[in-house]
């Protein structure tokens, strides 16, 4: 003989608050946050390990030490992710670097420069040539010296918008469906 249960009785508008104030949560929101969260930085660590300082030098190891400061929280309307740490935002979207302190930017061009201030390497001289001035030591070009630099947008120093979204909706599925879970075990006791 089936069984049948009549849920349709218990099925009121206390039940339905319950499952919207869920969807509603706080904690809702901190789960998109996280998900959000942990799908830049696994990005950001990504990209720490495949992109190696082009010159060969010891690396500054950039892309960790942005995966390490990337933070969420939630917010009243959702979930706000943010990354603070110096240049990511420049690496993303680009734009033009001028010196503040002194009057030329130094582009490392040795990898004994590369992470280091120029400052740092003892008996630099300053070279004119006609392509752009320099500084070096021992016949070797150090640093170009530059009154400003123009870099590129690069948007692949973040997952997606898609990619992002497609963590926060599998995050925020997982827990609707617990939550349903829940309400309906509530619901058939």
């Amino acid at each position: 003989m089936p069984l049948a249960i009549d849920i349709s009785k218990q099925a009121n508008t206390a039940w339905l608050a319950q499952i919207t104030g869920d969807l509603k949560s706080p904690e809702l929101k901190e789960i998109i946050g996280r998900a959000a969260r942990n799908k830049i930085r696994a990005h950001l660590f990504a990209l720490n390990s495949s992109r190696a300082n082009r010159l060969g030098g010891k690396r500054t190891n950039f892309y960790a030490h942005a995966a390490r400061s990337t933070h969420h929280r939630a917010t009243s309307d959702g979930a706000l992710v943010s990354i603070n740490h110096v240049g990511i935002a420049q690496r993303r979207f680009g734009g033009t670097i001028r010196p503040r302190a002194s009057k030329m930017l130094t582009i490392p061009a040795h990898p004994a420069a590369y992470g280091r201030r120029a400052r740092e390497i003892p008996g630099l001289k300053l070279v004119p040539f006609k392509k752009a001035p320099a500084l070096m030591k021992d016949d070797t070009v150090y640093y170009w010296l530059a009154r400003s630099v123009t870099q590129q947008p690069d948007p692949s120093v973040l997952p997606t918008e898609s990619e992002l979204h497609t963590e926060a909706a599998r995050a925020a599925s997982n827990y609707t469906n617990r939550a349903l879970q829940r309400a309906v075990k509530r619901l058939i006791k």
